[in-house]
């Protein structure tokens, strides 16, 4: 009821907030959990708790069933966080004849008319420059007469693989791909589309890339949405993180990525790593 009247999971508490949580044994004899709310995001706290509870299990080599109970609920509410556009982006839907679509495919691919070219790490791949200056401020300053990339026509993308280029051109013109997705692809185009500014090509890829995740993949994509700051594919990472027994094993592990510890809730002092010495005069 509060997500849908607006409420965001993905905003933090104040530093200074003192709220929190605190889970006790199953003999309620010693504390096992105790979560302060300062600083964290409501997604971020449960992650926090549930991590741990898992961990608890982990250590002393209890049975998973005396927790599975929460363990399960604290999934289901990680997947309702998980659901809102927690930026607040309203994405309009409107029906479109097939051959609207179409015949932008036919301009995607019409390379006699092409007249900038993309070089990529295994060929080149072309594109129409007003349809790439009117969808990217980067590009159209980039294609501009005073720049380089204007006055030869070529961008330099030489470590992207070109099916990366041509997934970011295909959404860019259509909205929609016919070829296979293939995630590094899908990553390479997310790249270029946040570095050059296209939005709506950026929303398309966290949804693409929400479908693809898995257990194998997890790491980068959950990667790619902490460092570039995508709610929705962050949101969707930290859902699926939650409920992935493997997933769980490698953050336990520290088997990931920092941005990726990060972004589940990871701490370095709950794994250990010693604070750094400060010198004082």
């Amino acid at each position: 009821m509060m997500i849908s009247q607006g409420a965001d999971p993905t905003l933090k508490a104040p530093d200074a907030c003192q709220s929190g949580v605190v889970f006790f044994k199953a003999d309620k004899k010693k504390t096992d959990i105790e979560i302060c709310f300062g600083g964290l995001s409501a997604i971020t706290a449960l992650m926090n708790i549930r991590l741990q509870i898992v961990e608890c299990v982990n250590q002393e080599g209890r049975m998973i069933d005396e927790y599975s109970t929460i363990i399960e609920w604290f999934g289901k509410l990680l997947a309702v966080f998980s659901r809102p556009d927690p930026s607040g982006r309203k994405k309009v839907m409107v029906s479109m004849d097939s051959s609207v679509i179409h015949v932008w495919d036919m301009m995607c691919n019409d390379k006699a008319t092409h007249d900038v070219s993309f070089h990529t790490a295994d060929g080149s791949v072309s594109a129409h420059a007003s349809i790439l200056s009117k969808c990217s401020p980067v590009l159209a300053a980039m294609l501009s007469s005073d720049m380089t990339e204007g006055r030869k026509r070529l961008i330099e993308v030489k470590d992207t693989p070109g099916a990366g280029v041509q997934l970011f051109l295909e959404l860019m013109y259509t909205g929609s791909t016919g070829s296979e997705l293939v995630l590094e692809a899908a990553l390479s185009a997310l790249d270029l589309a946040h570095m050059w500014q296209v939005h709506n090509v950026v929303r398309m890829l966290e949804q693409i890339l929400q479908e693809m995740l898995s257990d194998d993949n997890f790491a980068s994509v959950a990667e790619a949405a902490q460092l570039k700051d995508l709610k929705v594919l962050m949101c969707a990472c930290k859902a699926f993180g939650a409920a992935s027994t493997s997933v769980q094993a490698q953050l336990t592990a520290r088997g990931c990525p920092v941005p990726v510890l990060a972004l589940m809730g990871v701490s370095e002092e709950r794994f250990g790593k010693p604070a750094k010495k400060r010198r004082t005069w």
